[in-house]
């Protein structure tokens, strides 16, 4: 791409390389939770989301990373720089066994006095035991306890036992802090 010239002397390639580190994004795919083998969370018990990241796109990861924006063995989100702004979508399918009322909430623990951020809850709107398909959009920047302690993405299973497979984890930096 081409870009007016800017006073400086800046070029196309320096301003390519300003424009990939601001923002990105990667996808991290579990195998290890499948219809046959979920992941099962019994009512009232809260489990971290694990995902061994078997398969994953991370070539549009912003240029200024230095590590996974997730990290499969410690099952942590990891922000790249305090301030970022980011998005994570914690999408998976998932059963429960409650007749009525079946519900989950979903967040993410950073530890320290905060906890668990960016809580949502989720209805089984289709029944006992129905595979529904579930997309978590949680919004939020990286401060110091963020960094300092990463993201566990976390379940609570309100109302029945929930069963969680084909989880997907996406993340994007919208915004790289100054």
């Amino acid at each position: 791409m081409s870009y007016p010239q800017i006073s400086g002397g800046l070029t196309d390639a320096d301003v390519d390389l300003i424009i990939s580190e601001q923002s990105g994004w990667a996808i991290f795919v579990d195998s290890v939770h499948t219809l046959a083998s979920p992941q099962v969370i019994a009512e009232g018990a809260t489990a971290t989301l694990t995902n061994d990241a078997s398969s994953s796109i991370t070539s549009q990861t912003p240029g200024d990373a230095t590590s996974p924006m997730y990290d499969a063995l410690t099952s942590k989100f990891g922000p790249i720089h305090e301030d970022d702004y980011y998005l994570w979508f914690v999408r998976f399918k998932a059963k429960n066994s409650a007749v009525n009322g079946g519900y989950i909430d979903v967040g993410i623990n950073i530890g320290g006095t905060f906890g668990r951020l960016f809580d949502e809850s989720h209805l089984f709107v289709r029944g006992a035991n129905t595979e529904q398909s579930f997309n978590c959009l949680m919004g939020g920047y990286s401060g110091a306890t963020f960094m300092a302690n990463g993201g566990l993405p976390r379940a609570t299973s309100g109302s029945g036992t929930t069963s969680i497979y084909s989880k997907e984890y996406h993340v994007v930096r919208l915004h790289k802090g100054r």
